[in-house]
C-alpha cells in the first residue's frame, strides 16, 4: 500500500515518522512525506496516490492538518490516519469531520497492523492502539505494550527526506535516538500522563543496546557524509555503565562530536568525563527558572540552584560547550522570577541559550496549576503552533510586553552582562517587533556557530533567518 506521511513543520529530523516509514517499508510498503509549510499537499498527494494518509502533529497545528485533509477527501477516498502528541492526549478528535482513525502511544506496530489490514480487506475495529469510526460508532481500543527491545526496529527512514529543504538547512548534521522514556515528571510534559495513558505496562526507559546505535551513526557516516550528530534523548547522562560502553566503543569506531541532552541532578564527576570521552563537543542542560522553588513546586524539576552551579562547572572544567534551555512566564510568577534566571545563566556562563515562554498544553500538570490560578486564556484551539515566541497565559498588556522583549533579549544579556543596568529600560521600551527579528538572527548564529561543529555557512542564516521570518520555525532544543 502507499502511505503519504503530512507534517506541519520540520525544524528537526521528524525521527517519528521515518521510524514508521522505515517499518512499513520493510513489509514492502510506500511512502513519501509532505511538509504543510514548504510545499503543495495537495500536489504531493495527486502525484504520489496514497491509499493512508498518515498526519503526525503536535498541539497547535491540528487545525492546518484538519483542513489539508478535509481538501485532500475532496479529491480522492483514503483512510486518514492521525497519531503523534496531540491525537495521543486528544483522541477524541476522532469525532472531527474526515478522521477515520486515531493511533495514540507508539506508533510502529500499530501503523503496520492497520495497513496490513485495509490491504486484506480485514476487520479494523479490534486494532490495538487505535479509535476508529466503525459501523457509526466510535471504537475505542487498548493499548499494547511499550516495546521493550528497541533493537528491534529498523532504523530510521532518511531516504524519506532526502528531497526535503531540511537537508539544505543541515548538512552533515544528524539526529540519534539512543532510549525512548523518561524517569522525570516535569510539569510542563506530557511525560507524566503518556506514563499514565499505559498503566504502568512496560519500563518507563529503555534504552538500545551501544552496538546497535553506533551500527546507524557509521550508517550516516557512509551515506550522509556525517559530521556532527545531536543525541535527542530527553536525558543522555542517565546509565553510567551504557556510558562506559559507549565511551569505549564510540570514539574508535565511530569518532564524530555530537551534541547530547542532560540533566543538572543527575551529573556526576565520572558520568560527564565519560561522555567527554566518548567526543561530546556540548551539552544542553535544562534551567528553565532561577527561583529555585518555582523550579521544584511549580515545574517540579527536582534540582537545586547548587546542582545546577556544580554541573556547570564541571562541564567547564571537561573543555565542553553548555547550551542552556530556559523558561520565562510561568504560572504563578513575577517578572523578579525572570531576572533571576537571567542572573542564573549569567552565573553559569553558557555559551548559548534556548528561552520559551511558558506554554500550557491541556492535560498537563502544569495546565490544571494555571487553571487553579485563572491565568488561561481561551482554548486548546488557542494554542498557537510554536511555544518560543507566545503563550496563552494571561498577564496584563504592560507585563506581557516586558516579558515577550526580555524573552526576545534573553540569549543577549546571558552573553553581555554589561546590559544589566539598562534592561529593565530596553524591555519596556515598545520595540517587540525589533527585538523578536533580533531574537532570530543573534540566537540562531550564536547556537550553530558555537553549540554545532562545523559552524553552518552564512547562506545557511541566512535560509533559517528566512524561515523563522516566514513564521516556520519555532527552534528549542531540551
Amino acid at each position: 500500500m502507499r502511505v503519504l506521511f503530512v507534517t506541519y513543520d520540520i525544524y528537526m529530523e521528524p525521527l517519528g515518522i521515518l521510524y514508521l516509514s522505515s517499518v512499513l517499508k520493510q513489509a514492502g510498503h510506500e511512502t513519501a512525506l509532505a511538509v504543510i509549510s514548504e510545499e503543495d499537499v495537495l500536489a504531493t498527494a495527486r502525484s504520489f496516490r496514497p491509499d493512508v494518509v498518515a498526519y503526525s502533529l503536535h498541539t497547535g497545528v491540528q487545525q492546518y492538518h484538519l483542513a489539508v485533509n478535509n481538501r485532500l477527501k475532496q479529491e480522492r477516498a483514503f483512510f486518514a490516519a492521525f497519531g503523534g502528541p496531540h491525537p495521543t492526549f486528544f483522541p477524541e478528535m476522532i469525532e472531527e469531520q474526515g478522521v477515520d482513525g486515531v493511533c495514540l502511544g507508539e506508533g510502529e506496530a500499530a501503523l503496520l497492523n492497520l495497513v496490513q489490514r485495509l490491504e486484506n480487506g480485514q476487520p479494523l475495529s479490534d486494532l490495538k492502539n487505535w479509535w476508529l469510526r466503525h459501523n457509526g460508532q466510535i471504537q475505542r481500543n487498548p493499548l499494547a505494550p511499550l516495546i521493550a527491545d528497541l533493537d528491534t526496529i529498523p532504523f530510521p527512514d532518511r531516504e524519506l527526506m532526502r528531497s526535503k529543504e531540511y537537508l539544505l538547512k543541515y548538512p552533515g548534521q544528524r539526529s540519534i535516538m539512543t532510549a525512548r522514556g523518561c524517569p522525570y515528571r516535569c510539569t510542563y510534559c506530557f511525560n507524566h500522563a503518556y506514563v499514565e495513558l499505559y498503566g504502568g505496562e512496560g519500563r518507563r526507559v529503555r534504552r538500545r543496546s551501544v552496538d546497535n546505535v553506533i551500527e546507524e551513526a557509521l550508517q550516516l557516516k557512509l551515506d550522509y557524509g556525517l559530521q556532527f550528530v545531536y543525541f535527542a534523548d530527553d536525558t543522555f547522562n542517565l546509565m553510567t555503565e551504557w556510558l562506559a560502553e559507549f565511551a569505549d566503543k564510540y570514539p574508535t569506531k565511530v569518532g564524530i562530536p555530537f551534541l547530547c541532552n542532560i540533566r543538572a541532578n543527575v551529573v556526576t564527576e565520572e558520568r560527564m568525563r565519560l561522555i567527554a570521552r566518548a567526543g561530546a563537543y556540548s551539552v544542553c542542560m535544562g534551567i528553565e527558572t532561577g527561583n529555585e522553588r518555582l523550579r521544584n513546586t511549580v515545574l517540579k524539576r527536582g534540582m537545586t540552584d547548587e546542582q545546577i552551579y556544580r554541573a556547570a562547572r564541571i562541564i567547564h572544567d571537561l573543555g565542553l560547550k553548555l547550551y542552556t534551555t530556559n523558561i520565562l512566564g510561568n504560572p504563578g510568577s513575577s517578572l523578579e522570577d525572570d531576572w533571576q534566571t537571567v542572573r542564573l545563566n549569567q552565573a553559569v556562563r553558557p555559551h548559548a541559550t534556548s528561552v520559551t515562554l511558558l506554554q500550557p498544553y491541556p492535560r498537563t500538570e502544569i495546565r490544571e496549576y494555571a487553571a487553579s490560578l485563572g491565568l488561561i486564556k481561551g482554548t486548546v484551539e488557542d494554542i498557537p503552533s510554536s511555544y518560543a515566541r507566545s503563550t496563552v497565559i494571561k498577564m496584563e498588556p504592560k507585563q506581557r510586553r516586558q516579558v515577550e522583549n526580555l524573552h526576545h533579549l534573553f540569549g543577549l544579556l546571558v552573553q553581555a552582562p554589561w546590559l544589566m543596568p539598562v534592561a529593565r529600560f530596553l524591555i519596556w521600551l515598545p520595540l517587540t517587533r525589533l527585538y523578536l527579528l533580533f531574537y532570530m538572527i543573534f540566537n540562531e548564529y550564536l547556537t550553530r556557530s558555537r553549540i554545532f561543529k562545523p559552524a553552518p555557512s552564512f547562506k545557511f542564516y541566512w535560509r533559517t533567518v528566512k524561515s523563522r521570518l516566514r513564521g516556520r520555525w519555532p527552534f528549542h532544543m531540551g
